[in-house]
């Protein structure tokens, strides 16, 4: 689960998961049309680690990999 507030002025948003010594550094625009819109012009994002059911809705973590933060350094 990740929030977001309302802004103008951040270009990324980074999701960390420190258990698992993971980042993610997403365009802002980017999450914001993955987010739901949220009361107070907040955002929030879901995503699971692992696919339990195939009929979920919401996307899994592989969905995420281009936003990985080694993947993000090693296009750069």
């Amino acid at each position: 689960m990740h929030w977001m507030l309302q802004s103008d002025v951040e270009d990324y948003v980074a999701l960390v998961d420190l258990s698992r010594e993971a980042i993610w550094l997403m365009p802002s625009v980017d999450f914001r049309k993955r987010a739901q819109p949220l009361a107070g012009g907040r955002f929030h994002l879901d995503w699971l680690v692992w696919r339990l059911s195939p009929r979920s809705t919401i996307e899994d973590e592989d969905a995420f990999e281009e936003y990985r933060l080694e993947t993000v350094l090693h296009t750069l």
